[in-house]
């Protein structure tokens, strides 16, 4: 179970850039474009204005709510110093 939350924790952590995001979400990179513009699924912005998706973001658009996730696995996610610990 620490695997799992190790992974999970990590991928919270990256940035996508929108081809690797839309992989993700098994749609074409026009689909999150256009989606961007409607506002369904909006990017978020470097300071140099390049468009990127977080992790946080393809859970929230999946309807995965991690509170949910700890509860169904009878598990609490604890971090400390960037670490994991399962109690």
């Amino acid at each position: 179970m620490i695997k799992v939350l190790n992974n999970l924790e990590d991928n919270r952590r990256k940035v996508k850039k929108p081809k690797d995001f839309a992989e993700l979400l098994g749609v074409s990179l026009k689909t999150l474009q256009r989606w961007n513009r409607e506002g369904t699924l909006k990017a978020n912005r470097t300071p140099t204005n390049r468009r990127y998706y977080t992790y946080d973001q393809y859970l929230q658009f999946k309807g995965i709510n991690i509170e949910k996730f700890c509860m169904k696995f009878n598990t609490t996610i604890v971090i400390v110093n960037n670490e994991e610990l399962s109690p």
